[in-house]
């Protein structure tokens, strides 16, 4: 025969849930039990939110973790809001950086850009005065060398008439003239003489149209003892002008002219302080008596026997000195030569 079931209490929840309250260690009661007496939380009926979590079965956490989660975080140095603020500023600050630096190389692009404009700017113009400089100096050069050239052929040509003079006398006509077409700045002396006024005159003549060409003057001065007068300082006020704009002076019978007036040529001949730097003077002079001593000898002795006692010792040497002071040229009688093809 079957027994009858057994009957199961009724448990009311509260009491299934006192049930299952875990039994605290005696001591532990022992020690709270002061403070848990008259404290809310032992009272009957009392429920809160961290008991029903213990009395639902959540595990205990340690008294320890339970403080560090209750206690309030402290802002340290680094708290992420600083962190975050620093973020930003550095990131405001880094774009005034960018700004600053794109502005500087702007500045230095555009200052680069300048210096380039205004190099070839001045470049240009420095080519173009360079040039300009330049292009006298080239076209002078050139003139020379032109000058030069005629002047060979020129001479050439005077030879071929003149056959009987001694041929080192065209060496030195070609180089005298040729001495004032490169260095414009002293004059040039020839002295001719002869005992016949032809082939004379007219080899000087044929002498002054090469050096006029030369020299790039239209026409020669020709002075005769008559067109200087008496008075040196008058013949020099008279002839400055002259000899300055036609270059080459041609002066007929030397020997001829006034003491006085032939003391002018004591400042036109001065090769180191002329008074007309561009000129060729040619002088001539009609003499017997000539042997074969050494001409500069002969033409020194002419001259100071015509000016002896006339014009003072001192300045008489220094005047015969400026006047042979160049090519002397004894001229040789030209039996071919029956007229002159230059009128003078």
């Amino acid at each position: 025969m079957l027994s009858p079931p057994k009957s199961i209490p009724f448990k009311s929840p509260t009491s299934r849930s006192r049930s299952r309250t875990p039994t605290v260690p005696e001591s532990e009661n022992s020690t709270s039990g002061s403070d848990s007496e008259g404290s809310p939380e032992t009272a009957p009926g009392y429920s809160s939110r961290s008991r029903s979590s213990v009395v639902s079965g959540s595990p205990r956490q340690s008294s320890t973790s339970e403080i560090h989660r209750r206690t309030p975080r402290t802002p340290g140095p680094q708290a992420p809001r600083d962190r975050f603020d620093t973020s930003k500023t550095s990131t405001r600050n880094s774009g005034k950086q960018f700004q600053h630096n794109y502005l500087c190389w702007g500045c230095v692009v555009i200052l680069g850009i300048f210096l380039v404009i205004w190099g070839a700017l001045n470049s240009d113009a420095m080519d173009v005065s360079f040039g300009e400089t330049q292009e006298p100096e080239l076209n002078e050069k050139k003139m020379m060398f032109e000058a030069l050239e005629n002047l060979g052929k020129n001479i050439d040509d005077i030879r071929a008439r003149f056959r009987e003079q001694y041929p080192s006398i065209w060496r030195d006509l070609e180089a005298g003239i040729a001495e004032v077409i490169r260095n414009p700045r002293r004059p040039t002396i020839f002295l001719l003489f002869s005992s016949e006024d032809n082939p004379m005159f007219c080899l000087a003549k044929m002498i002054g149209n090469a050096s006029k060409t030369a020299l790039r003057s239209e026409e020669d001065l020709l002075l005769s003892p008559e067109d200087l007068g008496n008075d040196y300082g008058m013949a020099l006020e008279k002839l400055k002008g002259k000899i300055q704009r036609q270059k080459v002076v041609i002066v007929e019978h030397l020997l001829d002219i006034h003491p006085e007036a032939m003391k002018a040529f004591h400042n036109l001949c001065d090769r180191e302080n002329p008074l007309v730097k561009e000129a060729i003077y040619i002088l001539t002079m009609k003499i017997d008596g000539y042997t074969n001593e050494k001409l500069i000898e002969f033409v020194e002795k002419q001259l100071t026997l015509k000016l002896q006692g006339k014009i003072d010792e001192e300045k008489l040497q220094a005047l015969i000195t400026r006047m042979t002071d160049g090519a002397i040229i004894h001229v040789q009688p030209e039996p071919g030569v029956k007229s002159c093809p230059l009128r003078y």
